[in-house]
């Protein structure tokens, strides 16, 4: 149902892209997940800090232009690499991860691997350091997941294209967004 929704509302002209993600930027920082059982296979470093983390699909980074500083964004759906007999899935870290890790340098860290539980991820890609809540706090360690097909995701971002007209247009749009939403969510 959440690829349903996205498709059908990606086909509107107004509409410049959709998202979704297991929290939204502003909510509470007791939204994401978080875990201090994560370190970095060649460093060692890491495991004791709280890293928070959410699940996101392929098109976040992009729709809230977040900076990729190094490596890449998640490609596609079901994202694994294999390496030497093993698959490794993908995750995305900000800076301040990066950081944690002891990585000296965004490039540094992209394409490593860091182990959670008995689980090892390659880092595919370091994002610019943003601030989940206000830019009054913190900036947490963070990683993202890949929630390609939305199963783990509570929240759609829908990003309209700026300049489109009077907001009477807005209005229409966020209509025509509400009517999909009730036809592929009726209850």
């Amino acid at each position: 149902m959440l690829t349903t929704f996205k498709n059908e509302a990606q086909r509107l002209s107004q509409v410049e892209a959709v998202t979704f993600s297991g929290t939204i930027f502003g909510n509470p920082i007791t939204d994401m997940s978080s875990t201090n059982g994560l370190k970095s296979i060649s460093t060692e470093r890491g495991d004791g800090t709280t890293f928070y983390f959410y699940q996101i699909d392929q098109d976040f980074v992009p729709t809230f232009d977040l900076e990729v500083l190094a490596g890449r964004n998640f490609e596609k759906n079901s994202e694994r690499t294999y390496e030497k007999g093993t698959w490794f899935y993908s995750l995305l870290i900000n800076e301040s991860a990066r950081k944690q890790f002891g990585f000296a340098t965004n490039e540094e860290a992209a394409g490593e691997k860091i182990q959670w539980g008995k689980e090892q991820y390659l880092i595919a890609g370091v994002i610019a350091d943003h601030n989940h809540n206000s830019l009054k706090s913190k900036v947490f360690p963070m990683f993202y997941l890949l929630d390609g097909d939305g199963g783990n995701s509570d929240f759609y971002s829908v990003k309209i294209k700026s300049g489109e007209g009077t907001g009477e247009s807005y209005k229409a749009t966020l209509a025509s967004i509400e009517d999909i939403y009730r036809s592929v969510y009726p209850n």
